[in-house]
């Protein structure tokens, strides 16, 4: 072949391999001779998944974190995120996820986290969700953790059911749990928030409570109910099933009732089966209706036969009154008879308001007041 001959070839072999390099690299063609777009590229897995942003406040409801069920992160990726804050946001929203879809499984990926913040973030989140849900079912999961983890999942269930924005401040939290201690106090947040929920505060000292912590809260609940719907009280104290117990449930009945309607409460009392218990219950009627009505609760009074139920009445309104009012108090026991009168006096003069004036003064108090 001659030179020239294999230069037109390599020449035309040159030109092909440029044209097929020049289709490779521009864009296609459709078959209406538009261009086609490019394929578009796949989302990193971190995009799929976004992270909460770490100016969310911590205590938010993890429901509030990531809107939707498909954005939240999935627990496996949210531990490889090397931020704590990050991944403790991660970690709670994909705890409300669990909660909606395996609620089953959430034993199982608790027990997997080791560091004391992430495991409370899991299980805030977690716990958010159930809150939304049925209470006895959320209180029946918070119960069967133990320690720390159960405060914090019933911490979580409180704050949600109370409302966070009408949160107690931290001292009045302080308070109710020096006083009723820590789980009992979680369960007065119900009734201690406006609106108030005291038929779910007595739910909770059901599921959550015994003993003299389960008392406290019991009583305080069916006294606010009784106050708006004395028959649905009635039916929480009928539904106790220990007869001491359900005595006291019985007696904060009577105590919410007289204070909307002592009369009713009172007639109510009488009517329960005679012994000590029904006397206790007549006197919380009488205690809570003298307020309202001094001269009728105070003609009742000594209807009540002589003894505990009678003394402690006396002594419950003389004290409450004298710390309003120790001038009215005083002659309010003037006009009881002489064994009473005696009693209220000494209960008068043994207030805080009375003593302070007298030590004020540097004098003794008058001579009626200690009167025997």
């Amino acid at each position: 072949m001659k030179p020239t001959h294999k230069l037109i070839i390599l020449f035309f072999c040159g030109l092909l391999a440029v044209a097929v390099c020049l289709k490779r690299f521009t864009p296609h063609e459709s078959p209406s001779g538009q261009t086609a777009a490019l394929p578009a590229a796949r989302p990193s897995p971190v995009a799929e998944h976004p992270i909460a942003p770490r100016s969310i406040p911590a205590g938010t409801p993890a429901a509030t974190i990531v809107p939707s069920h498909a954005t939240r992160p999935a627990f496996a990726d949210a531990l490889l995120i090397a931020d704590r804050i990050d991944r403790q946001h991660a970690l709670q929203s994909a705890a409300a996820n669990l909660a909606v879809s395996q609620p089953a499984a959430l034993s199982s990926y608790l027990a997997s986290l080791t560091d004391r913040a992430d495991r409370n973030a899991f299980l805030r989140g977690a716990f958010s969700a159930l809150s939304t849900g049925l209470p006895e079912e959320a209180l029946g999961a918070a119960v069967q953790l133990a320690g720390q983890d159960r405060k914090t999942a019933l911490d979580e269930l409180t704050a949600d059911w109370a409302g966070r924005e009408k949160r107690l401040t931290p001292e009045a939290e302080a308070y109710m749990a020096a006083t009723y201690g820590y789980e009992t106090a979680l369960g007065m947040r119900l009734l201690k928030t406006e609106p108030a929920n005291p038929a779910l505060a007595f739910l909770y000292s059901q599921q959550v409570l015994s003993g003299a912590a389960q008392h406290d809260l019991v009583y305080a609940a069916i006294k606010q109910i009784a106050a708006a719907d004395p028959q649905a009280a009635l039916q929480m104290a009928g539904s106790i099933g220990d007869a001491a117990s359900r005595w006291d449930a019985l007696s904060a009945t009577a105590e919410g009732w007289a204070r909307t309607d002592g009369a009713a409460a009172l007639a109510w009392a009488r009517s329960l089966p005679p012994g000590e218990e029904r006397l206790q219950v007549e006197a919380r009627a009488i205690e809570r209706w003298f307020p309202n009505n001094p001269s009728g609760a105070a003609a009742q009074l000594v209807v009540l036969p002589q003894g505990k139920a009678r003394s402690d009445a006396v002594t419950f309104i003389a004290s409450s009154s004298a710390n309003r009012d120790p001038a009215a108090a005083l002659a309010w026991a003037n006009q009881l008879p002489p064994a009473d009168c005696a009693l209220a006096k000494k209960v008068i003069a043994a207030t805080p308001a009375i003593v302070k004036q007298s030590q004020s003064q540097q004098i003794s108090p008058p001579k009626n007041v200690f009167d025997q």
